[in-house]
């Protein structure tokens, strides 16, 4: 009996200690993107929100947790790279559960992802030298935007503390934000988790809060293949894990020869990164392919990045299609008018299809948004106008008719 009771006190006293020696950092993304609908009738961040809420409270007794954010401090406007904050310091979790909480609730949902300098900052967050394990559970729900590479970083705050394990979480995210953050855990010694619902998010993080680190895989030497889908007339700089260009993908030459390792291929501004190429292996990646037809010789289109405000690749009639990285766009018309949170998802062609306004004088007759700002004219030379869909205001010679127009109608108001 002696001895049972024994066991089971060493068993006990082993367990706290293991929980006392655990430090965890959660780290929240605040940016722009988060307010994407999740989980039914919910956002990304309110579902992070009723996840945070579930699992902070139990989280492992004895446990020291702290919490950070980012992209809540700026808006989108602001391309503030700086933009993150140690909300909570770390404290035993009984202390610092129900203000993690709070400080999730009061967050803006409004700016940039800089995943690179954040993951950075959180690992100097810990003290060094306390023995204790270092914990790190990124959720997110979209790839950096601020041109740093988060997988090498990853890996070099791995090799420098040895007691830093990175895990990811994945909130509905598209291929190329799953590539990066599952690369991110694999570098940090981590396990990723692709949740698509609150349960799911709740589970990721109750068990990455208790997963310790992975054994460290062995590189490999080697050569693989990289194969881009349908890569559009556009050029893809291909680049090795040091950021070195090591080849270039277009529609003529669609895969290349590498030696095995970890790469990024650029689309316009944007990356898609953690791409990893096996020895012997092909690795295949499908980005998202875009087509406006109907432009006429004078309207272009620009695909926007609405978290950074960059320009992605232009499309005119005479490049009516483009592959991109998989994600959210907005469509900026040459006119000014906006086409908001266009999705493009990886696979089959997704073709766009404008609404058009036809008048045709030899006078330019404008077309205004509600807003009574110009956002085309159309006249003999070109009487047809493409426009997203909505409400707009066409000036014509005898007086403003107003029309709403659909995506793919034309709307024909004659001649004068």
């Amino acid at each position: 009996m002696r001895v049972v009771l024994v066991a089971a006190f060493t068993t006990l006293l082993a367990t706290a200690v293991s929980a006392a020696s655990t430090s965890i950092e959660i780290i929240l993304d605040a940016s722009r993107s988060m307010t994407a609908p999740f989980d039914g009738t919910r956002t990304r961040i309110e579902g992070a929100r009723a996840a945070l809420a579930q699992v902070v409270g139990s989280l492992p007794a004895g446990s020291r947790v702290a919490f950070r954010a980012y992209g809540h401090q700026s808006p989108t406007s602001k391309h503030d790279c700086d933009d993150t904050a140690l909300l909570l310091p770390f404290k035993p979790v009984e202390q610092n559960a129900r203000g993690i909480v709070s400080a999730a609730d009061k967050l803006l949902v409004q700016g940039y992802t800089p995943i690179t300098k954040v993951l950075g900052l959180a690992a100097a967050d810990f003290s060094g030298g306390d023995g204790s394990s270092h914990v790190i559970i990124l959720v997110s729900d979209g790839k950096e935007t601020c041109g740093g590479d988060p997988c090498a970083t990853a890996a070099a705050l791995r090799k420098a503390d040895a007691h830093l394990v990175i895990h990811t979480i994945g909130l509905g995210v598209d291929a190329a934000a799953r590539s990066e953050l599952r690369c991110i855990a694999d570098a940090g010694g981590g396990h990723y988790y692709d949740v698509t619902s609150v349960n799911e998010l709740t589970g990721a993080l109750k068990t990455a809060a208790i997963t310790p680190a992975a054994s460290a895989s062995i590189p490999k030497g080697g050569t693989g293949r990289l194969h881009v889908l349908h890569p559009g007339m556009d050029g893809h700089i291909v680049r090795d894990a040091a950021g070195n260009q090591a080849g270039k993908i277009n529609m003529f030459a669609s895969d290349i020869s590498l030696p095995a390792g970890t790469y990024s291929v650029e689309f316009g501004p944007l990356a898609w990164r953690g791409i990893e190429v096996h020895d012997k292996g092909t690795t295949t990646i499908d980005p998202a392919q875009i087509e406006i037809p109907h432009l006429g010789p004078v309207v272009s289109v620009q695909v926007v990045d609405p978290e950074t405000g960059d320009v992605v690749t232009k499309l005119n009639s005479a490049k009516s299609s483009a592959a991109v990285l998989p994600g959210v766009y907005d469509l900026h018309f040459s006119g000014g008018a906006v086409w908001s949170s266009v999705r493009l998802d990886a696979g089959p062609k997704i073709v766009i299809t404008p609404g058009i306004i036809r008048a045709s004088a030899m006078i330019s007759i404008p077309i205004l948004n509600v807003a009574r700002q110009k956002v085309g004219s159309a006249s003999s030379s070109a009487p047809e106008v493409p426009l997203p869909p909505g409400d707009y205001i066409v000036k014509l010679p005898k007086g403003e008719k107003r029309v709403t127009l659909a995506a793919g109608q034309l709307i024909d108001l004659g001649k004068f």
